[in-house]
């Protein structure tokens, strides 16, 4: 059977948790000026990406600065709340400032910060916005990334990036039902309407700030960067159901 999830009770007596956030109190403070935050731009030399997490928070932090290099302070301010938010550091405090940073400026985090950081951020509003219904589009938007990169991990495991499409496998989608899993068929290149259709209920549903915006940002994406979106659409031929 897989680990439960530690209780609320269980983490506050962790000592590996304590060791966690020592010294969060300090990072914590200080003033915060969202609009001068935008301006400041980071440069630490270069830019590289953390793997996993130290378990000292400043070492961690001091890390994952890193990977903002060109990008605003601003954008590291809301990495360092949603950091502290994990590694439990005064919750209710610490995703009030979460969600009063997306309130004002939900409009500059979604045009900047990359993928990671929105699912980082809709992992938040999953864990502790009282709103069922914001907490709804926050996790559609993290089933829609997760999937995403289950299936392009699986693609790489078996180093099938660049297995080009075979014609003939194409021509039998289309030209007849192709089984999956459960009752579900294959999606039929070049013709089908399921996308499409997906995509107008998606524009339709009633707008939740910031999640739901969160959500249409990242299907925007999948359907840009590399992913079975773009490529699946790349060869969409039929005009009236091209989804995007």
């Amino acid at each position: 059977m897989p680990r439960r999830k530690k209780t609320a009770l269980e983490r506050f007596f962790s000592f590996k948790q304590w060791r966690r956030r020592f010294g969060a109190g300090k990072i914590a403070t200080g003033e915060v000026d969202f609009k001068s935050m935008k301006l400041e731009i980071i440069d630490t030399g270069s830019e590289s990406y953390t793997h996993g997490s130290d378990n000292d928070l400043q070492a961690h932090l001091d890390n994952l600065r890193k990977e903002f290099h060109g990008a605003s302070e601003l954008e590291y301010y809301h990495a360092k709340l949603n950091v502290l938010l994990r590694r439990g550091f005064k919750t209710k405090e610490t995703f009030q400032k979460i969600t009063e940073l997306w309130e004002a400026e939900y409009e500059f985090l979604i045009e900047h910060l990359n993928t990671r950081w929105l699912i980082s951020a809709a992992d938040s509003f999953i864990d502790h916005h009282p709103d069922p219904l914001t907490r709804a589009y926050a996790f559609n938007a993290v089933t829609l990334i997760n999937t995403c990169k289950i299936y392009e991990s699986e693609r790489f495991a078996c180093n099938t990036q660049t297995t080009p499409p075979d014609p003939r496998l194409i021509e039998a989608l289309q030209s007849g039902r192709t089984p999956f899993f459960d009752g579900t068929s294959a999606f039929v290149i070049g013709t089908d309407d399921t996308l499409r259709n997906m995509h107008w209920r998606l524009e339709s549903l009633e707008e939740k700030i910031p999640t739901s915006l969160i959500l249409k940002e990242l299907f925007r994406r999948v359907n840009l960067h590399e992913t079975a979106f773009k490529r699946m659409k790349d060869q969409h031929t039929r005009k009236n159901t091209v989804w995007w």
